[in-house]
């Protein structure tokens, strides 16, 4: 069988230059020459067996092959080489065959056992919650302020007679409490996201990569607390991370350097802080980092809507549409949960639904109009039912799972009744209290 290591190029080997640091290149060194006294050894023992040289050479070929193989493993970080087998094709070309269905895909019954065990980790580790304190303000009219004993006028007096008062609470959430979790905090979920899309539009970097490192993120917590970390260097180290995978590299100082234009309180100028955390990183992910996402799969599906019987067509509105509700979809847990084409049927459905329910709402409003403008309504009514039904059948024809699609559609109405709710204010109020333990913030 033939193995042969796919390096293409430099461009090829920037993607993996990293991962050998100043750290493990003396282990990685210690560990060949090791396996090479090995080699030696038992080459020894070989050339002692025969006088064949050809046969020997061959076995000093199969032994340096093992050595360079365990070499690798006995690095303390695993690496996903791409090997490519000549005989039998592994490679993760495709979401089946992938580490990510085999390793980081969850039932919702294995979600919540592993979130579970973080929730148990957290109430040991942090029993106590946060306190935080906040400043409210409260109007007195010039009587009251009489009666008050300091009477040292904190507030500024307004013109009906009244002045502000500044009084100082200290309140305590519970660990017990959603504020702060990541599976329950959907106003920390959101903000994450948004996080990471900041950084991304200022170094103009494209949507599969920045998707690539929402997927990191929710991986990595998973398994770890945001209390544990600095939330604001992980969202830039999962952007560093991503950005190498998907092959459209960032240099470290520039990522630095804009991370700190948008928070310089939590992100140090040092670049090898983003360096360490990548490898806290690339040990919680366990080194999987290759994401297959619903951007391909919705295309594969709407080149085939395209074809005979269906004849679908999707313009490019309804196209910019569902990209943005699989963007969306990045804040939930349907990326742990179902694979890419479900969350791409899951968003073409709602667009062609939305677009049904769009045109009907726009017909009752016009209520008089002309014979002609009528028929027309009836025609372009008709032409949306059509084309509803035609992804209904292709759906029912393709024997996706009808259920998980269903609950994808419902994941993501779940989501937009939260982000009506959203409220960026509090949970950055929420972070900057837990890293930087600040001054009494003004709180509405």
């Amino acid at each position: 069988m033939l193995y042969s290591f796919i390096i293409k190029n430099n461009h090829g080997f920037e993607k993996y230059h990293s991962f050998i640091s100043r750290r493990l290149i003396f282990p990685f060194i210690l560990s060949f020459f090791q396996y090479f006294l090995s080699i030696i050894k038992e080459f020894g023992n070989y050339s002692c067996k025969g006088t064949n040289r050809e046969n020997n050479h061959l076995q000093l070929k199969q032994l340096s092959y093992k050595a360079i193989l365990l070499t690798f493993e006995a690095i303390p970080y695993r690496f996903e080489v791409i090997i490519y087998s000549t005989s039998n094709n592994k490679m993760s070309g495709t979401y089946w065959t992938s580490t990510q269905r085999h390793s980081w895909q969850y039932t919702k019954s294995s979600l919540a056992k592993e979130r579970q065990k973080l929730w148990i980790l957290e109430c040991q580790l942090f029993p106590q919650g946060l306190n935080i304190t906040m400043d409210t303000r409260q109007n007195q009219s010039n009587d009251q302020q009489q009666q008050n004993t300091n009477g040292n006028g904190n507030g500024k007096t307004n013109h009906n007679n009244t002045s502000t008062v500044i009084t100082s609470t200290t309140k305590n959430i519970p660990i017990t409490h959603r504020d702060l979790h990541y599976d329950k905090d959907y106003n920390l979920r959101i903000y994450c996201y948004f996080l990471i899309m900041k950084l991304g539009r200022r170094l103009n970097i494209r949507q599969c990569a920045l998707a690539t490192a929402h997927v990191y993120l929710s991986r990595f917590l998973l398994k770890v607390s945001v209390r544990e970390v600095n939330l604001y260097l992980l969202a830039t180290t999962t952007v560093y991370l991503a950005c190498k995978v998907e092959e459209c590299p960032q240099y470290i100082r520039t990522l630095v350097s804009e991370a700190r234009s948008l928070w310089p309180e939590f992100v140090p100028p040092d670049p090898t802080k983003v360096t360490e955390f990548e490898f806290y990183l690339l040990e919680e992910l366990e080194s999987y980092l290759v994401v297959h996402h619903p951007y391909r799969s919705l295309e594969q599906i709407v080149n085939v809507l395209k074809q005979e019987p269906y004849q679908l067509n999707i313009n490019a509105e309804e196209l910019q549409n569902c990209w943005s509700l699989i963007n969306d979809s990045y804040i939930t847990d349907a990326n742990l949960i179902y694979p890419p084409h479900i969350i791409a049927i899951a968003s073409l459905f709602i667009t062609i639904s939305m677009k049904k329910n769009e045109h009907s709402r726009s017909s009752s409003r016009n209520n008089i109009t002309t014979n002609d403008e009528n028929q027309n309504d009836k025609v372009s009514s008709s032409s949306h039912s059509h084309r509803q039904e035609i992804l209904n059948l292709f759906i029912a024809e393709s024997l996706i799972d009808l259920e998980e699609v269903m609950d994808t559609i419902q994941t993501q109405i779940t989501l937009y009744d939260h982000w009506d709710k959203y409220h960026e204010p509090w949970v950055k109020f929420l972070l900057h209290t837990l890293y930087l333990r600040p001054s009494p913030v003004s709180a509405s």
